[in-house]
C-alpha cells in the first residue's frame, strides 16, 4: 500500500487551549483539494484577535450552514487512515483535530520543525531551532501565494510549497 502525504490547515479562534477551529482545508501530494470548509463553533461566540488574523467573522460562521467539528471528524479521519500528514506547526494544528487522528493514526510531521532545523538558527533562550512564520518560510522557498496566507486553503498550499522545497534540498547530493 502506497503512503499519501495529506498537508492541513487550520484556522482557529485563538491559541488557548478552549479555542475552536473555524475552517479547515486538507489537499493531497499533488495539490488536490480533498476538504475545504468553514467549521461552526459550538462554544465560542467571538474571536476579535484570531479576526484580525484570519478575516473569519463569527456573523459569517453563524449565518452560513457550515458543519461543527464532530460532524467533520470522521470525514477527517476517512481522509487520513494510515498515511502521512503534514502541518506548519503540527504541535498546534493536531490538538484541533485531535479526535480524527486517533481514528486515523496516520504519521504526524511538522513541517516548521523541518524548516527551522533546515535554516539551522539556534534559539539559546528555548533550546530549539529558531520557529519562522509559514509566511516567512514559503518567501524563501520562492512560494508564490495563489490565495491570502492565513486562510487554511492557502496556508495548506503554501506548507506542501515549503515541504516540497526541503524534500528537494535532501535529495541534492554535493560532490
Amino acid at each position: 500500500m502506497q503512503i499519501t502525504t495529506f498537508f492541513i490547515d487550520t484556522e482557529t479562534t485563538g491559541i488557548q487551549n478552549d479555542d475552536e477551529m473555524l475552517s479547515i482545508a486538507i489537499i493531497d501530494q499533488d495539490g488536490n483539494v480533498l476538504l475545504d470548509t468553514y467549521v461552526t463553533p459550538t462554544a465560542k461566540e467571538e474571536w476579535p484577535r484570531a479576526m484580525q488574523i484570519n478575516g473569519i467573522t463569527p456573523e459569517f460562521i453563524f449565518t452560513g450552514n457550515f458543519p461543527t467539528l464532530e460532524a467533520l471528524t470522521p470525514v477527517i479521519a476517512e481522509i487520513l487512515e494510515s498515511n502521512r500528514v503534514v502541518m506548519y506547526g503540527a504541535d498546534f494544528d493536531s490538538r484541533f483535530i485531535a479526535d480524527a487522528l486517533t481514528i486515523a493514526n496516520p504519521v504526524v510531521e511538522d513541517c516548521m520543525t523541518r524548516f527551522s532545523e533546515y535554516m539551522g538558527i539556534w534559539d539559546e533562550k528555548k533550546g530549539i531551532w529558531k520557529r519562522h512564520k509559514l509566511t516567512a518560510a514559503a518567501e524563501w522557498v520562492g512560494y508564490e501565494w495563489i490565495h491570502e496566507p492565513h486562510g487554511a486553503l492557502a496556508d495548506a498550499l503554501a506548507t506542501r510549497a515549503v515541504w516540497a522545497f526541503l524534500d528537494n534540498q535532501r535529495k541534492t547530493v554535493f560532490i
